[in-house]
Order: structure tokens, then sequence, then C-alpha cells
């Protein structure tokens, strides 16, 4: 389960707070589409440091065309995604999606914060500053 937010217009972040499952990221992807802030330019941060992935081979392969169908949303190149994890488990698991970002969208796999913010083109400062007054909460999925 994650909860999705949108910090001051900079970026959105989804947040996982339980066990991620592949359903719970494409949970988290529709109710982001469906969502009357809905911007197709911002840089996504998928935060599941936290959080254990759970998923087969054959689980990555529909996320994998869930993040086709959001790039064709997208309907641009430039955008990027993040993802940030503490356990290999789950970086091996995203590996997968990373090795094969010319088939959607750019998506990069991390362990540092600070990293992940500098590849999407957002401070985290800037982040952690706008997060009292311009995060707004979207969704939960």
């Amino acid at each position: 389960m994650f909860q999705t937010r949108v910090v001051d217009g900079l970026i959105v972040v989804h947040k996982a707070i339980a066990a991620i499952t592949i359903e719970s990221v494409v949970q988290a992807i529709r109710h982001w589409f469906a969502h009357h802030r809905f911007d197709p330019s911002l840089p996504v941060l998928w935060d599941c440091r936290d959080q254990f992935i759970h998923a087969s081979l054959a689980d990555v392969a529909t996320l994998h065309e869930h993040l086709i169908e959001y790039q064709r949303r997208q309907r641009q190149r430039s955008n990027r995604a993040a993802v940030l994890v503490s356990n290999m488990t789950s970086a091996a698991a995203l590996s997968v999606l990373e090795d094969n970002r010319h088939l959607g969208p750019d998506l990069r796999v991390f362990h540092e914060s600070d990293a992940a913010h500098d590849w999407l083109g957002v401070r985290p400062g800037d982040v952690d500053a706008a997060a009292g007054s311009g995060n707004t909460p979207c969704a939960s999925a």
C-alpha cells in the first residue's frame, strides 16, 4: 500500500506504508492517473525503503506493462521515476525494469535519497521545505 502526495508542484511521492505487491503499485498508479492534480510532467519518487517488494518474475512483467501504459499517458520521454530501496532483494527485483528502461519510463533504482533526488532534478531540501506548505495528499492505495 502507498500514500501518494504532490509536494508543492515539484514532485510526486509514492510512499510505501505496507508490504509492496504489484497490485499495490498498480493501484497507486491508477489512483494518481485519476486524481484531479495529475500532472504528467512531474518527476516521481517511489519511496520503498521501509518495505520489502513481494514480486515474482511474472509480477514484474505485469508491472512493466503498466509502466508502458504510464509512459503513453505521460506523452513524453523526459519524465523520470526513481525508486528508493533499502535492501538488495528489492533492488534486484527492480533491476529488470531499470535494465529495460528503453521499453518504458526512465526508471532508476537508488539506495540513497540524495542521489535519487539529484537524478530527478529536485533538491531534497526543496522537497523538505515545501512539505509543510505545499504537501498535498492525493490518495492512499
